[in-house]
């Protein structure tokens, strides 16, 4: 698109459309183009504002499951840690009262 040039020197691309008298008539029609591919782009970007703010209700959602999940297996890690602690306690009385036996 001519438009999207830097380098976009507005009077010469009026020019080469509409070079000239009798061109200028298509003037209505080419404005009614430009209207629609406006048009157009507004859809676009709405389109693409809905679907990053659906992204990241999704990605927020997505850090809380994974919070969650993180909690819930410390917590786990934490119990298991603590029935080791208790399992090694109890073998070390019962070797104790092997001991004692011998």
């Amino acid at each position: 698109d001519p438009l999207d040039s830097p380098d976009f020197d507005a009077v010469a691309f009026i020019n080469a459309k509409f070079p000239d008298e009798n061109s200028l008539e298509g003037v209505g029609v080419y404005a009614k183009e430009i209207e629609a591919q406006i048009t157009e782009l507004d859809k676009d970007i709405y389109t693409a504002i809905r679907d990053q703010a659906v992204s990241g209700k999704e990605a927020s959602q997505g850090i809380a499951d994974c919070k969650v999940a993180i909690s819930e297996l410390f917590n786990k890690i934490t119990d298991i840690k603590g029935k080791a602690q208790d399992s090694e306690k109890m073998v070390d009385e019962i070797c104790r009262d092997i001991r004692q036996l011998d």
